[in-house]
């Protein structure tokens, strides 16, 4: 990859042929470790094109995504940690896109972030997934109702001390764009939240639970 960086003919050419060949290596190994290795190439393949300020077709763009349905159904027992992997492929096809085209991606990433947060076995994705909940966020073009009703999500969240700071961020993020909107439908998950936190959190956290209240002040005074 990093010959590439003065070449982005070149680095277009091996996304794009490496994609399938990514994919079919997915299937073929038997490892799970080998398998997330590939995805995770993937991933990487992705962001460095976004780094050199490439950019993917639709038809490749295309490719990329259609699997990761599939796979994500398919990671039970031990290649649950697949769902990471794609995670971390959608995060890093949604920032290459950017906020105009980020929203095409909600039909699958929305229903995968509300699994990895309502279902106990899928714990070990909390943190991938409040990382790419932020990540739609920042891309958003203003309040969406899909997106919103997520945050039903964040007062079971705030219950795990572990994620304070990011789902502080997402709220703040919320309150700053969502408006008057968002705080009519969600005015009672907040309260939840922050009478989770406050009183419980270290004074690092208790710096990011300010900057929400702080927000809510400024936006509802």
């Amino acid at each position: 990859l990093p010959y590439c960086e003065d070449s982005p003919q070149l680095l277009h050419s091996i996304t794009h042929s490496s994609i399938a060949a990514l994919y079919q290596l997915t299937n073929d190994c038997v490892e799970v470790d080998s398998r997330s290795s590939c995805l995770g190439l993937l991933s990487t393949l992705i962001s460095f094109v976004g780094v050199l300020g490439g950019s993917l077709s639709n038809d490749v763009l295309n490719t990329i995504v259609t699997p990761l349905p599939s796979i994500w159904e398919n990671s039970i027992e031990q290649n649950l940690l697949l769902k990471r992997n794609v995670l971390n492929i959608i995060s890093s096809v949604a920032t290459l896109v950017g906020p105009d085209q980020a929203s095409l991606l909600y039909p699958i990433a929305l229903p995968m972030l509300n699994e990895s947060f309502g279902k106990e076995e899928n714990v070990f994705l909390v943190e991938e997934a409040l990382r790419m909940w932020l990540v739609f966020l920042r891309l958003s073009n203003g309040y969406n109702g899909s997106l919103g009703a997520l945050f039903t999500r964040a007062a079971t969240l705030s219950k795990d001390l572990e994620h304070v700071i990011i789902l502080m961020r997402i709220t703040e993020y919320y309150i700053m764009h969502g408006g008057a909107s968002f705080l009519n439908d969600h005015a009672q998950t907040i309260q939840e939240v922050l009478c989770n936190l406050v009183g419980e959190v270290r004074p690092r956290g208790l710096a990011y639970v300010a900057l929400v209240i702080e927000a809510l002040l400024r936006s509802y005074p």
